[in-house]
C-alpha cells in the first residue's frame, strides 16, 4: 500500500469519527495502516507534527465553531455533538483554540481559527537530503530506518535511555 494513501485513509477515518462523535479506535487504525497503532501514531506525529488525538480535537473545535457561527445551535448541544463531556470543558477548549468563547462565536463577523484536514498525498518529501554531511542512505543505515519508503528516525523505534 502506498504510504501517503494509508495516511489519507486514516484521515478519512478520523474525519468520519469527528462527524459521528465517536472515539478513536486504534484497532481500526491498525487495520487501515497494516501496522501497530502505537508505531503509526509515532510516525503520524513525526510526519504531521501533531498527535492523532490533538488532530481530532482541533478538527472538532473547528467544525463546532463553524456550526455555532452558521447555525442556530446551543453551546451545550454543540459540545455534546462534538464529543465533549461538559459545557465547561468545551468552553475551555474552544477558547484555547479560537481565542473567543463559544457564545462570542455566534456573531457572524467573528473570525475563527480553522484547522483544515491534512492531505498527505499533496505533501512532498525530498529524498535527496544530507544529514550531518552524509547522504541519506548512509545516514539511514547508521541512525534510522525506513518504513514503506518513509524515513523514520531511530528514536521512534527505541526510547532513549
Amino acid at each position: 500500500m502506498n504510504s501517503s494513501k494509508a495516511f489519507d485513509d486514516v484521515i478519512l477515518y478520523l474525519e468520519k469519527i469527528i462527524i459521528d462523535g465517536c472515539e478513536i479506535d486504534n484497532n481500526e487504525i491498525s487495520k487501515i495502516t497494516m501496522s501497530p497503532a502505537a508505531l503509526f501514531q509515532r510516525i503520524f506525529i513525526f510526519v504531521s507534527g501533531i498527535s492523532i488525538s490533538d488532530y481530532v480535537r482541533k478538527r472538532r473545535l473547528t467544525l463546532a465553531g463553524h456550526e455555532l457561527k452558521n447555525n442556530d445551535i446551543s453551546v451545550l448541544n454543540a459540545a455534546i455533538k462534538y464529543g465533549f463531556q461538559s459545557h465547561s470543558s468545551f468552553t475551555r477548549a474552544f477558547k484555547e483554540h479560537h481565542g473567543i468563547t463559544p457564545s462570542e462565536a455566534k456573531v457572524k463577523s467573528t473570525k475563527l481559527n480553522d484547522y483544515l484536514p491534512i492531505n498527505f498525498s499533496e505533501m512532498r518529501f525530498n529524498r535527496r537530503k544530507t544529514y550531518n554531511g552524509r547522504n541519506e542512505k548512509d545516514y539511514l543505515q547508521r541512525n534510522g530506518r525506513t518504513l514503506n519508503g518513509w524515513y523514520v528516525p531511530r528514536n521512534l523505534f527505541f526510547k532513549s535511555r
